[in-house]
């Protein structure tokens, strides 16, 4: 794609002669990432892989490196390398302890793992570092249908409702769960 065509290009531009190479070097990165972002959304995970490991590799000092991380977990988990998912999922944590989307994927990781009581606790500790977002909430009740616990699943969508009582989607998913 075009799109893929201007990242891959804007990864390998150099930085020789340029008045701010920090700026530069922040902006390959960026670029690797969207890059990486792209292939995956493509079911490109091995790629994607690639990617987002030449951009780890290449992070300057003071790039905050927590969605990197983390997407680099979800992919591995999209390949069901969950090992390694479960290690950038916990890197992308300790570099940001309240990055919530790492909670909500390591949450995903360990109920896919059969890892129950360890994917609850993430999924409450997203909800407690973002009580406001309907996200946590949203995850939690698929998680929770998931396994089955389908009145539990119905009460987490209704707390996401109550939280966004004017976005459609979750009123109307809201309204499903309580029918199951």
């Amino acid at each position: 794609s075009d799109l893929e065509k201007v990242f891959k290009h804007c990864a390998t531009i150099s930085d020789h002669g340029l008045k701010d190479p920090k700026t530069h070097a922040h902006s390959v990165t960026s670029c690797l990432y969207n890059l990486g972002r792209l292939l995956h959304k493509q079911n490109r995970n091995e790629e994607s892989v690639e990617i987002y490991l030449r951009a780890i590799h290449s992070l300057p000092a003071d790039y905050a490196p927590q969605s990197l991380f983390n997407l680099l977990g979800e992919s591995y988990f999209s390949m069901k390398k969950f090992k390694e998912a479960e290690h950038w999922y916990k890197k992308s944590l300790a570099s940001k302890p309240d990055h919530v989307p790492a909670h909500l994927t390591i949450a995903k990781l360990y109920g896919e793992t059969n890892r129950r009581a360890e994917a609850e606790e993430f999924y409450d500790r997203a909800k407690k570092l973002n009580p406001k977002s309907t996200e946590p909430y949203i995850h939690y009740a698929q998680y929770l249908h998931g396994i089955g616990r389908l009145e539990a699943a119905a009460k987490q969508f209704s707390f996401a409702a109550d939280l966004a009582p004017n976005e459609h989607d979750i009123v109307f998913n809201t309204g499903n769960y309580y029918r199951e």
